[in-house]
């Protein structure tokens, strides 16, 4: 069975959905799989995938301007970057992106074009020839009716992946977000309903999509390799040792303002309890000056970038491995679905995890609701969450790790989960072709 991807994110051994990804395919081969992806600054994971095919804004508008270029070239530009190391966008590209929300209906026009439907693009994916379409989408529509014109095209079954929410909870302002808004939830009706199956990425968001779609959908959660932590055993806190606090992830969405909250309240934990608590942020953003300075402020260390082997050792290193979710009233909606990439790595990590966020969160549901771990959150009051980490810290040397651990084989572990999408669609395309 061979699979064209289409997603805006390529394969990656470091980006959230790229990593999701190569989870969901890592029971295949790397000749049964193929890319075509949309993203500009992204450089693919080609030791897991070797066969790629990238069409980017730039590529349209180099073919509005200069009728000689055709963005059929990207294929072979985006292996020469590769091996030259220049995969990046254009900086005047970047500068426009920082206005998304703004344009984004002119860049959906760009993409209506068509002129990235080439005959090298047909050329490529007839060579590769695909039995089935897997879609992982979003909020950009193009990516939507790029899936589905493949999928017609070529009469490929079409599964798709949504991971984040955007039409339920919307949080559009504005005229030209609130056109956007409507644009995309027609988009979904019909990318759904030419689905043949269609996948979210947790049990919130599988409940409330089946009801509103009146479509049954699958759930696929970021699942991992549990094998990179089964060399992590649990450690105890000794008595005047420092205890560490690790958070590993992006600081965008004010995650980065509810960890200088959880800041200053460790530091009167540390003072009122005797405890010695440090907050260590890794992310490979480079924060701001306000972000510095608000971390400065409230005791929390800023520690720069980590691989993925590096991420690992840091939790071997930790005593609680941090996970956080904005409180505002924009970024609390827009994730209230979401399933953190890192809730499985940190519940197969034998650490404890804190967790700090609003109640309604998926994320924060998962954790506090099966008790894994610290939960913090906007129930509590000030004086309870001090208690709370308080009682996390006096139960440390004596917490079980089992019930976590055998969360993430039931549900997260890349083997199961890999081999029961790859047999639903294998079982899709029996069924296509016995009609």
């Amino acid at each position: 069975m061979r699979v064209l991807v289409v997603s805006s994110s390529s394969f990656s051994d470091t980006g959230n959905n790229g990593k999701t990804l190569c989870s969901l395919f890592s029971n295949l081969k790397s000749r049964d799989i193929a890319q075509l992806y949309f993203g500009t600054n992204e450089e693919p994971y080609v030791e897991f995938c070797d066969n790629y095919y990238r069409i980017t804004e730039t590529d349209i508008l180099k073919s509005l301007f200069n009728f000689s270029y055709s963005v059929r070239n990207s294929h072979n530009a985006l292996v020469s970057s590769i091996n030259s190391g220049t995969h990046k966008e254009a900086w005047w590209f970047r500068i426009l992106k920082m206005y998304e929300k703004k344009i984004r209906l002119i860049r959906e026009a760009l993409w209506k074009l068509n002129t990235w439907d080439t005959q090298e693009l047909d050329a490529w994916i007839k060579e590769f020839n695909p039995d089935i379409v897997f879609a992982l989408l979003g909020s950009s529509m193009h990516v939507h009716n790029i899936a589905i014109r493949l999928s017609e095209r070529y009469n490929l079954p079409l599964f798709t992946y949504f991971t984040d929410d955007y039409v339920i909870n919307s949080t559009a302002k504005g005229v030209v977000e609130k056109i956007h808004y409507r644009l995309l939830c027609k988009q979904y009706k019909k990318t759904i309903r030419r689905s043949s199956r269609a996948y979210v990425i947790g049990e919130k968001m599988q409940k409330d999509y089946s009801e509103m779609y009146s479509k049954p959908f699958g759930v696929l959660g970021n699942c991992i390799d549990m094998d990179k932590y089964s060399h992590i055993h649990p450690r105890k806190i000794e008595q005047n040792e420092p205890i560490i606090i690790s958070y590993m992830g992006a600081l965008h969405s004010n995650r980065w303002v509810s960890i200088s909250k959880l800041g200053n309240i460790v530091k009167e934990i540390n003072g009122e309890y005797g405890y010695q608590m440090y907050i260590k942020v890794f992310s490979t953003a480079t924060p701001s000056k306000e972000i510095i300075a608000s971390f400065e402020k409230s005791g929390v260390e800023f520690c720069g970038g980590l691989d993925s082997s590096g991420v690992i050792a840091q939790m071997e290193r930790s005593h609680f491995l941090l996970h956080v979710e904005s409180f505002d009233e924009v970024n609390r909606t827009y994730v209230k679905y979401s399933i953190s990439t890192k809730i499985s790595e940190y519940l197969s990590s034998s650490r404890g995890i804190m967790a700090y966020g609003p109640h309604e969160v998926a994320s924060m549901e998962l954790l506090c609701k099966n008790g894994f771990g610290c939960g913090l959150t906007d129930l509590d009051s000030h004086d309870e969450i001090k208690k709370k980490i308080y009682e996390a810290i006096e139960g440390y040397n004596n917490h079980d790790y089992s019930l976590s651990k055998q969360y993430v084989i039931q549900n997260y572990n890349k083997e199961m989960v890999s081999q029961r999408l790859i047999k639903e669609m294998s079982d899709s395309i029996q069924q296509r072709e016995r009609m």
